[in-house]
């Protein structure tokens, strides 16, 4: 690690290191880009596949969070409106933060060279 050279193709310069497994990669190697980061194909593949179950664990996430402000609202508050627009507020802000959990998912991953 380190050297400057692909882990895969030792004769090969680096262009990067995986965004997942943290290996130097060559160009060849780097098959996807993310962000301003490359990944290698296997783990862009597998984030790829990963992306709409995080997805819909996120939704689950924000929904389940909204009805437990909900209830504990309701409970300390005794069901005022004002108890509804928090959940809502606070299911927003739990929406926001929850794609910055370490996985690529967070961000646009495609294949190098216009491919699908």
């Amino acid at each position: 690690m380190g050297t400057g050279m692909c882990e895969t193709h030792g004769d090969r310069a680096r262009v990067g290191r995986c965004l997942v497994c943290l290996r130097e990669v060559c160009a060849e190697c780097a098959t996807f880009e993310v962000g301003r980061g490359v990944a290698c194909g296997p783990c862009g593949e597998a984030e790829i596949a990963r992306a709409p179950r995080s997805g819909m664990m996120a939704v689950g996430l924000v929904a389940l969070g909204y009805l437990a402000v909900v209830a504990i609202g309701v409970g300390l508050f005794k069901g005022r409106p004002l108890v509804v627009g928090v959940a809502a507020l606070f299911a927003v802000f739990l929406s926001r933060i929850l794609p910055l959990r370490p996985s690529l998912g967070r961000v646009d991953i495609r294949r190098r060279g216009g491919g699908p």
